[in-house]
């Protein structure tokens, strides 16, 4: 008799090495996890920031005035933005 278990496979199947053969089960899983990473100039431990600066004036622009555009050749096309509020 097989005993109960709160969770069923995905997938059932075996890895065989030979004359050994191993059963394996996948589950899904039950967590999200992420691992942060951040950008260091290499060979120390400074990190590197990246600033929204317009490219032909070189000033930082607010995030607020930034929006998708797509390039069409000659223009740009520009999408749908996403406003807070």
């Amino acid at each position: 008799m097989r005993r109960w278990q709160p969770w069923r496979a995905v997938w059932n199947g075996a890895l065989t090495f030979g004359l050994v053969s191993l059963p394996v089960q996948v589950f899904t899983a039950t967590d999200t996890h992420t691992i942060g990473s951040h950008q260091l100039q290499r060979g120390t431990s400074y990190r590197m920031r990246n600033k929204p600066v317009n490219e032909r004036t070189g000033e930082e622009v607010p995030l607020d005035e930034i929006v998708k555009g797509f390039d069409a050749g000659d223009e740009y096309v520009l999408g749908a933005s996403r406003r807070p509020g």
